[in-house]
């Protein structure tokens, strides 16, 4: 079984069915979050406490009844559903089923030949419509000869909070008042139960349906607003005696039924179809708030657009609309390699940062986790794609993320829905991702790259503050709500803000000074592997001391080019940075122990617990730059003095320490044994350049050998520790091969390939042509840049097969031992996929405000005419950049740029062009181009 892919991500497959616990989003702008399965499983929802169809986990859309069905009932004979449940009465074990889908829609193509019926089912969300989804559902007669049907369809509604499915399931179900329409049912239960305090209720949820048939309106004989009712005794929402027997419907426009689990069921008359005649049903079914008087027809307002949707063109016309929105969200994204089946994938990888921000973290099967909302990851890495396609837009949403910054360096971890909404930690847990800080500054670097808005840094935002200090160790006695969440002084109460600089230096610093005993930085709660959850005491991450310590060096450059641009010569910060950047007598920092480092990080958490002095220093750009570069390059020389190992023929990093303080992935001194290592080790001292060119080939060597499974897409995580390592963490509780433990995990895997094409950066400028370290330092570019690209190209051959991933289009969470893509759609791997794919493979991206061009594919992405092309948005204009590639094959990372043409007129390149550096097109140029036209062509010929 294969996707098989069409244009603009539509594709198809042939008995979808036969996949287990596959599900499809439906979703739109304004919030309505659904998934669907070939069975009509999933459930819908707006939020936690708002879902309008039974919530399911993983195991539901297996086991579970369906939330949506419709049946069709044929006298004398049998009753069919076209969702094809087998033992419904008629079930056609030969029946042919296909799936058609594009974007956010989702066509189901069944046939019974007992019956001699076909039918065709539509679903989709209207994208810029209110909070509900439509079916549209065409029954045809192929039996060739004269058929009488009975249509009966039904929705489960059901109207509450996700806690109340295990917590007063029935007492719950005994607010429930439901309406009964003239085409349909509205459920308005009384009260929001919640044992705390129950609330008024003005949420309604409703169901509604018309039938046609040779362009006039079918009769409704009846409806059915009691599950009960529907069920019967012996039958269940799957086999429904109501159906199954085509008993009546009880119950008609003006009824009111109370204090049961309702259903929106709805069963027309009977209708006879010659041979080749079709009839449609139209349903739809929603949310929205009406506190008003309820009565038939039920509440206008809220249900005009629902009934609009009712008409057959209408709501075709509504689906159509609903492809071309999404296609339009990702049209900055759209790349065209020689292969159609990866640009049709690419659309749907382009897409799923945007359906994580819809659907938060919580809100589909797999994550049945948490109560809504994103992490403060994702608040950063959802941001990627966004800077790509709409980098003006992000400029807000990024001085809104810094809103939640503390003081002390962590960060606030319940997000609220509003852009720099942050919340107290109703759970009292305190906890400190010690990665957290160094995410911001990932993201703020590509906003500054892309758009050259340097002023951006020095905009001021204010702290978050809650009763946790001293980053997440310590509950503070003298906060109260009553506080507020912003950060005040300690005389006078006066609300601190810093520049977005400040807040950056404060995250970074309080890292660097937060060291273990060997120097790297302290595990603390966790770091981006959650897993590594259990050495709180003694543990160590390695792998993010080397990202920390790029970052440091990063920021200073972030400092100096402030400087340069006659930004800021210096900068007025809180006095009690003073600890974290100088010494007691003012002497600048020099390479501290670790003990000092974790003393002045102590001592500067007990200066700000209660909040700041007011008081401030006045310090240079070029001193601060200094002092975060020692930094920086101090950690990065830990990491590859302290941290890198060689045994056989084997090279590697440690990654961690445990809980007593021991490497995770220490050599065991026996040069036949292969060593056990974690991908996440190799990932961050790579990209931030730590190896030499030789030390370099060999890690990568490495993991090839130890990690590569072709079986699941790639690189796993981690190799089999064979081991529970209570002092390390939950994940090797875990079977091997599944999540954190050794699975495909394609966040990491992404990162891996950006790695290697970053490592490079670091070293770059010290290297030349001519000399034998410059010779050896561009094989090894072209070496990774291969590897980086058939890592990325690994995850989408193994995802684009359904027999094996077992998934609908996209990048998953993880590849486990099986083979089977988990956790779908919602993952940050996304939009890192995309901005690798774009700004390094493909090599174009901005460059603090200009345009660099700096290709690294090779000849597998260019098609038969030498073409490789993207659609992307660069200074303000959009782009159809277009590269010509010989046909010899070339070198990935060995392309020399021989021209460039934007709107068919020249542009000059250096005659000095080194390999590995590109061109860099001043931004002005760009913008400047042909102002009437919409989209500006660059084309690219390499050599």
């Amino acid at each position: 079984m294969t996707n098989q892919y069409t244009e603009n991500g539509r594709f198809s497959q042939d008995n979808p069915e036969a996949i287990r616990g596959i599900y499809f989003p439906l979703m739109n702008a304004r919030g309505y979050k659904a998934v669907i399965t070939p069975r009509g499983k999933g459930d819908a929802k707006l939020d936690q406490n708002s879902f309008l169809f039974p919530p399911v986990s993983e195991q539901d859309v297996i086991n579970g009844p369906a939330a949506r069905n419709l049946w069709v009932h044929v006298p004398g004979v049998g009753s069919w559903s076209v969702f094809a449940h087998e033992g419904d009465g008629v079930h056609d074990p030969g029946s042919e089923s296909r799936l058609e889908a594009g974007m956010l829609w989702y066509r189901l193509i069944r046939t019974n030949r007992l019956l001699g019926l076909k039918a065709v089912a539509d679903f989709f969300s209207p994208a810029e419509g209110g909070l509900l989804e439509c079916a549209g559902v065409e029954i045809s007669n192929i039996s060739g000869e004269d058929r009488e049907i009975v249509v009966t369809g039904a929705y489960m509604l059901y109207g509450r909070s996700a806690d109340s499915v295990r917590d007063h399931r029935h007492v719950t179900s005994l607010l429930n008042r439901a309406w009964v329409l003239e085409d349909g049912v509205i459920l308005r239960p009384t009260l929001s139960f919640d044992e705390r305090g129950h609330n008024p209720n003005a949420m309604c949820y409703y169901g509604l349906a018309a039938g046609w048939y040779q362009g006039s309106r079918m009769a409704v004989d009846g409806f059915f607003a009691d599950q009960a009712d529907f069920t019967g005794e012996a039958g269940c929402m799957q086999f429904p005696q109501a159906v199954l027997d085509n008993t009546p419907a009880p119950a008609g426009p003006g009824d009111r039924v109370d204090g049961v689990e309702t259903l929106a069921g709805f069963r027309f008359a009977p209708q006879s179809l010659a041979s080749g005649q079709a009839l449609t049903i139209t349903m739809v079914a929603g949310l929205g708030e009406y506190p008003g008087r309820m009565e038939n027809p039920g509440p206008a307002e809220l249900l005009q657009e629902p009934r609009n949707l009712l008409d057959v063109q209408a709501q075709r016309r509504a689906l159509q609309d609903t492809e071309q929105y999404w296609l339009a969200q990702i049209r900055r994204m759209r790349i065209r390699t020689g292969t159609q089946e990866l640009d049709s994938w690419l659309a749907w990888v382009a897409l799923q940062p945007t359906m994580r921000r819809i659907f938060g973290c919580s809100f589909m099967p797999h994550h049945d986790y948490g109560r809504g909302g994103r992490g403060w990851r994702d608040l950063w890495q959802d941001c990627l794609a966004l800077l790509l396609t709409e980098p003006e837009q992000v400029s807000d949403l990024l001085y809104h993320n810094f809103a939640g910054v503390r003081i002390d360096g962590s960060n606030a971890t319940i997000i609220g829905d509003k852009p720099g909404e942050f919340l107290a930690d109703r759970n009292n847990i305190p906890r400190l991702w010690m990665d957290h800080g160094a995410w911001p500054l990932l993201t703020l670097e590509l906003y500054l790259d892309q758009t050259g808005d340097f002023p951006f840094l020095l905009r001021r935002q204010s702290y978050f503050q809650d009763q946790h200090t001293h980053r997440c160790t310590k509950v503070s006695d003298a906060w109260s709500p009553q506080n507020g969440l912003v950060l005040k002084t300690r005389l006078g109460g006066k609300e601190h803000q810093g520049s977005v600089l400040e807040h950056v230096l404060v995250q970074h610093l309080t890292a660097y000074h937060a060291a273990g005993e060997s120097g790297s930085l302290s595990l603390e709660g966790a770091d981006w592997n959650d897993g590594m959850d259990m050495a709180r005491n003694r543990g160590e991450s390695v792998a993010f001391t080397a990202l920390y310590g790029k970052n440091l060096i990063s920021l200073s450059r972030l400092v100096r080019e402030l400087e340069r641009r006659s930004l800021a010569e210096s900068f007025v910060l809180p006095k009690e940075l003073q600890v974290l950047l100088r010494g007691q007598d003012g002497v600048d920092v020099p390479p501290m122990s670790p003990r000092l480092r974790r003393q002045r990080l102590e001592e500067y958490c007990d200066l700000v617990a209660r909040g700041l002095s007011g008081d401030t220093i006045v310090m240079s750009a070029s001193g601060i730059a200094r002092i975060l570069a020692e930094m920086g390059e101090n950690l990065l020389a830990q990491v590859g003095g302290q941290e890198f190992f060689e045994q056989g023929d084997y090279s590697w990093f440690n990654g961690y320490y445990d809980d007593h303080h021991r490497r995770l992935e220490q050599p065991s001194g026996n040069p036949q044994e292969e060593p056990n290592i974690t991908l996440t080790g190799q990932t961050f001292p790579i990209m931030a350049g730590v190896p030499g060119p030789e030390q370099v080939q060999a890690v990568v060597d490495t993991v090839r050998r130890r990690l590569w499974d072709d079986d699941l897409g790639g690189v796993r995580l981690n190799s089999d520790f064979k081991v529970v390592k209570l002092d390390m963490g939950r994940l090797f509780g875990f079977a091997y091969g599944h999540k954190e433990n050794g699975a495909m995990f394609s966040h990491m895997a992404v990162m891996y390939a950006y790695g290697l094409y970053a490592w490079p950066d670091r070293l770059l400028s010290g290297a030349s042509n001519g000399d034998g370290q410059g010779n050896q330092l561009f094989q090894a570019v072209r070496d990774l840049n291969r590897e980086a690209e058939r890592v990325l190209l690994s995850i989408w051959d193994h995802t684009r097969k359904a027999d094996l991933n077992r998934l609908y289009p996209g990048i998953p969470e993880y590849i486990n031992q099986q083979g089977r893509g988990m956790y779908p759609y919602l993952t940050g791997s996304a939009s890192w996929y995309m901005l690798t794919l774009l700004t390094q493979t493909l090599g174009i991206r901005g460059l603090r405000g200009d345009v660099l061009i700096r290709p690294r594919f090779t000849r597998a992405l260019v098609d038969d005419r030498g073409v490789l092309e993207a659609d992307i948005y660069l200074a303000g204009r959009d782009i159809t950049l277009r590269y010509l590639v010989p046909e010899k094959d070339p070198s990935a990372g060995d392309y020399r740029i021989t021209r460039i043409t934007l709107q068919g007129r020249d542009m000059e390149i250096a005659p000095d062009q080194k390999p590995g550096r590109g061109v860099t097109i001043p931004a002005s140029l760009v913008t400047a181009a042909d102002p009437g036209a919409e989209t500006l062509l660059m084309e690219v010929t390499v050599q």
